[in-house]
Formats: C-alpha cells, structure tokens, sequence
C-alpha cells in the first residue's frame, strides 16, 4: 500500500523515512472543476516565512498573517505541565490549542493578551488547521534558536538506524497570496453520492479548520479510513443543487463514496492543503543516501533540544 506523505497532519508520523522521490501524479477521482486543478499555493522554507501564517486570518478585506509568542521561559514550561496533568489523555489537537493559548500574544487581528482561555481556544479552532500547525512548529524554531530536530531514522536502503539533526529553517512551507481571500474550490465525483434523495456529483471543497481535531477520529487508533472520512467531511463546504453553504455531509452520505471517489477527493484535499509539509530531508549516517523523513510532532519529542549531553558547554 502506498503511504501517502504527511501533508494533513491529521496522519500521525510514522518513524519510518521516505525515500527520495520525484512527486507522482495524484490519484485523482475525477477531472475536477478549473477552480481545483491548480493550487493557489507557492512554495517557501520556514526560515523565509518567519513568524507568519502561511494563509492569514482575514480581516477587513484582507488576511492578516503576524504572529508573535510570549518567551518561552521555565514558568510558561510549568503552566504547561499543570495544563497536562490535569487532562490526561489529551489528544494532540488539544495540546497544540493548550500550547498556542498560552504562549501566543498576538496572530493576524487577535491580542491573545485579553482574551479568556475559551475565547483563546475558539479563535485557534478556527483558524485554518495548517495555520495553527505552523505556529507550533514555529514555536519550537523559536524558543531552541533555530536547533534542528534530533531525528531516529530508519533507513529502507541499508536497513541501518541513525539519530540525526533535521533543520526547520528549510521545511517546505505551502504560502497562500494575501489577495485571494475566498479558497473554496469545486470538485466534481465521477460517481457521485446520494445527497437529499438525489444523485450529486459537484462539492465544494475549502481548507479544515484546527477545530477538525476534535473529531474522535483523530484520538489515537489506527483506523486511516475513519481518519479520511473525517478529513473529507471537514473540507466539505457545500454540495450542488443544496442551498445549505456550508453544508456538512452525514456519516451514511460519506459511507456510499466509491473507493475511487474518495481517494481522489483526499489526494485533491492534500494537494491544496497550505502550510508546512511535515517531512524533512536528511541523509543516512551509514550510507549517505537521501532520505525524506517524516516528523513527529508529539510535545515531548518535538520540543527537546537535539543534544543534551552538550549543554552549557562553550
């Protein structure tokens, strides 16, 4: 089975590395509307980006992409240890909202400063899901100065496990321009599903919003079919011939999608998702062959520093 990479951060990484590949074609369902063939997006690095959201919150007419964060200090360290202790179990959407609410001042129009922690949490689980990730991912560039990841990397060539640095100034960020502000997009099913007693064939796909962790499909377990019907049903805006917008497909609609019509649609979702891809490049420390590593973005694992057996040394 193909593993797809990790563009919707909603698929967990695995340890494994990707091998160095050139991009195949998506597996589109269908010959979509023009408006999805081709993404809004361009490309940068993270180190380019700098303290920006890939897409913005829009306000009066326009998105507005400025973030900044608190210091990180040993007091905002303990908060976040109170804040996990008391939610055991918490799932790594919570966490990312729990870690933003805290050490966010300010992102697009929002002062985080004089907020409540509810109204905090709304503000991030609207906001596009690859936004929120990029200011955790940011975060952690911030507050380490830049250290790269400490990465165990299983190599597929040689079979040979290595621990080495991944640096975020280079990971591979999808930029939306600040002018487009509407990003929903058509999408059309080759065989369509039953929607209100009819037979439909034409979506209307937008970005998730941060608040689609929530879904119990995101909670642990492996179950990656459960985990695209949760990523279409959070991308689906609208349905033709529906005058609902937005418009949100039931658990029985999504059932009756063809397994060519939903892997198309997720491949479609992935392509225009916006944000940091979260896989980096990185090479084996036995073989010296490249490799694309994907990243795990779990707190304790993400957020230590690559070698603390170095420090306070000069």
């Amino acid at each position: 089975m193909t593993q797809r990479a990790v563009q919707v951060p909603g698929r967990q990484p695995d340890s494994a590395p990707l091998p160095e590949a050139e991009p195949k074609p998506k597996p589109n369902g269908s010959e979509p509307a023009p408006a999805s063939s081709d993404p809004l997006w361009t490309m940068t690095a993270l180190g380019d980006l700098g303290p920006n959201l890939p897409t913005g919150i829009v306000a009066d007419g326009r998105r507005s992409k400025l973030f900044r964060f608190r210091p990180y200090r040993m007091k905002e360290e303990k908060q976040l240890g109170e804040i996990r202790d008391k939610t055991k179990g918490m799932s790594m959407g919570q966490l990312v909202n729990e870690v933003l609410g805290l050490m966010v001042q300010t992102v697009g129009p929002h002062t985080f400063d004089t907020l409540s922690p509810v109204e905090k949490r709304l503000i991030i689980g609207s906001m596009i899901m690859t936004d929120a990730l990029y200011m955790y991912v940011y975060l952690r560039h911030e507050a380490m100065y830049g250290e790269p990841l400490e990465l165990t990397v299983n190599c597929p060539f040689c079979r040979s496990q290595s621990t080495l640095p991944g640096d975020l100034q280079t990971l591979e960020i999808r930029q939306m321009a600040p002018e487009i502000i509407d990003l929903r997009r058509s999408y059309r099913l080759r065989d369509g599903i039953t929607v209100k007693g009819d037979r439909r064939f034409g979506l209307t796909l937008a970005p998730m919003s941060w608040a689609v962790f929530d879904n119990q499909a995101f909670q642990g377990g492996s179950n990656t079919g459960a985990r695209d019907a949760a990523i279409i049903q959070a991308s689906v805006v609208a349905v033709e011939g529906i005058p609902i917008d937005p418009f949100r497909l039931s658990d029985p609609e999504l059932d009756e999608l063809t397994k060519y019509d939903f892997e198309g649609l997720v491949a479609d979702i992935e392509l225009h998702t916006p944000g940091p891809q979260m896989v980096v490049t990185t090479e084996c420390g036995s073989c010296r062959r490249s490799l694309r590593q994907m990243i795990n973005w779990e707190y304790d694992a993400f957020f230590k520093r690559a070698s603390r057996s170095s420090h306070g040394k000069a």
